[in-house]
């Protein structure tokens, strides 16, 4: 009991003001309906010039069969807004209505269903709550912008839609921040600009002024530091961008910041595509790399590379060798619950595909693989006594936060080291034209450990005292190496997706060095 009020002191600590404020209010104050947000006015929307939708949901079928997070679920009859069965985050998907805009569904299937969520929203069968409800505003946004006939042939969606934008312009998240403010804030821009409601659109310009100055840094990442979130909320943007005039204050601010977040987002692509999977990053639920770069030539914005500076990532390509580390602590302080444990961490790619990877996200819910997911052990990172570096729990949570510093940074090299209760680490990457060198070195009272994960594709040929050879003639050499083991895991390879893999695990006193061969 002691040491749970304890960790929930070290996490509370960071929090700010506003947040708990707003945390309260929201306890107490409970909104039952969207009926107390109707107007009974006549609604004049236009529709929006939006960039073309890119998603490609095929989450749902007419038949009511719906897939999201790679857990199918069929409602035989009316759907159940509240289904819990495969977790909240199942739940958000279902109510956040992408599907809606899936043209292989007849549209009088799809206008039942927005009816069907609005029924239960109005009757108070479903509780209203703010980020369901920016993503699934929208949606329709979308749906009738680009069928404007729509806007005229049901008008009660229109009454639904403006109900369920008022009760968000009185429930920003201020209780969270982070990327859900910003949701929040870019439905609103959208909802004022459709509506032509004046006031929701200079609050959620003021919101949005305020927080991308913060919420993205000098180099362009969002403050998050998750590549996933990066690039949904860089959509967001871009979208923003398509719906205001030129003459907007916002609209050269927004291009500002898209190209910005571009330069960060290519600078974190390997060359093959893909993003490393640091911070809850996954594949199959943002807009791949190649389709936002789609939609930026559209809207004729630069999107050259930046150099990686205060998100406190570092990429470093020579030969064979495509390499990104962590050197950066957690972030923000105040909302790091898309953080993990997996300071002075790596990804590898060699020879253009996968070699070194991060194990991936699978899940939100609090569980025992949610655990490990965001702990130091699941990373490739060095641990003592499988000690966490910073102090991650439930699901979103961080205590107490190990001190990260960058002690050298040059061109094929960086140095950095990690503080926290009873370990000063220093770890080293140097890569040259066919091999990375990584130096680590532990103080502590217990030996260390590190660990490599490898990709499913990556195969060992031969393991040694000190030494893994790689079927496809790569060769991982360890020195000071007291012991090392192959152990298997499980590579998350989406939501509720795993597949067998290979991780190294070696342990070592005072100074390990590792060399990886890429040939």
């Amino acid at each position: 009991m002691i040491s749970r009020i304890g960790t929930l002191l070290r996490t509370i600590r960071f929090i700010k003001p506003v947040q708990i404020i707003y945390q309260l209010k929201s306890r107490i104050i409970k909104v039952k309906s969207l009926n107390q947000y109707k107007i009974h006015a006549e609604l004049k929307p236009i529709p929006l010039s939006i960039i073309p939708d890119l998603r490609n949901s095929n989450a749902a079928r007419a038949d009511g069969l719906f897939n999201f997070l790679n857990l199918p679920h069929v409602f035989p009859g009316n759907i159940d807004w509240n289904y819990s069965a495969h977790g909240k985050l199942w739940n958000y998907n279902l109510q956040y209505l992408d599907y809606i805009l899936q043209e292989d569904i007849p549209l009088d299937t799809r206008i039942s269903w927005i009816r069907s969520i609005y029924s239960c929203l109005n009757s108070g069968e479903l509780k209203p709550e703010p980020y369901p409800a920016s993503l699934r505003a929208m949606n329709l946004i979308r749906l009738f912008s680009t069928n404007p006939s729509l806007i005229i042939d049901y008008p009660d969606l229109q009454s639904d839609l403006y109900a369920e934008l008022n009760y968000l312009h009185e429930h920003y998240e201020y209780h969270l921040l982070g990327n859900h403010l910003l949701e929040n804030a870019f439905c609103m821009l959208m909802g004022g600009c459709y509506f032509q409601k004046t006031t929701w659109k200079m609050q959620a310009e003021d919101v949005l002024l305020k927080q991308l100055d913060e919420q993205i840094l000098s180099d362009g990442a969002h403050f998050e530091l998750s590549p996933m979130y990066h690039q949904i909320i860089l959509l967001r943007v871009m979208e923003a961008i398509s719906i205001l005039n030129i003459n907007d204050a916002l609209y050269g601010f927004l291009r500002i910041k898209a190209e910005k977040m571009l330069g960060w987002l290519n600078q974190m692509t390997f060359a093959n595509g893909d993003i490393p999977h640091f911070n809850d990053s996954t594949d199959g639920i943002a807009l791949r790399v190649d389709q936002l770069q789609k939609l930026a030539h559209l809207l004729n914005l630069d999107t050259c590379k930046s150099k990686l500076f205060d998100s406190g990532y570092r990429k470093i390509t020579e030969g064979n060798i495509e390499m990104i580390a962590d050197v950066h602590g957690i972030s923000p302080t105040y909302q790091p619950g898309h953080a993990h444990a997996d300071h002075l961490s790596f990804v590898l790619y060699s020879k253009g595909k996968p070699f070194i990877v991060d194990s991936g996200t699978s899940t939100y819910t609090i569980s025992e693989r949610r655990t490990w997911e965001r702990s130091s052990i699941a990373h490739n990172t060095v641990t003592v006594n499988a000690m966490n570096q910073s102090e991650v729990w439930s699901g979103f949570r961080v205590g107490r936060r190990a001190k990260v510093k960058i002690l050298e940074d040059q061109k094929n090299m960086i140095k950095a080291s990690i503080l926290y209760p009873g370990v000063a680490h220093i770890r080293s990457f140097i890569v040259d034209s066919s091999s990375l060198i990584i130096q680590d070195e532990v103080k502590a009272e217990h030996s260390a450990a590190l660990r490599f994960f490898l990709h499913p594709s990556v195969k060992i040929k031969q393991q040694l005292d000190s030494e893994v050879q790689i079927e496809s003639g790569e060769i991982i050499r360890f020195e000071n190496c007291k012991k090392l083991m192959i152990k298997e895991y499980d590579f998350a390879t989406g939501f509720n997706k795993l597949v067998k893999s290979k991780f190294i695990e070696v342990f070592f006193e005072g100074t390990c060095k590792s060399v990886i061969f890429t040939g």
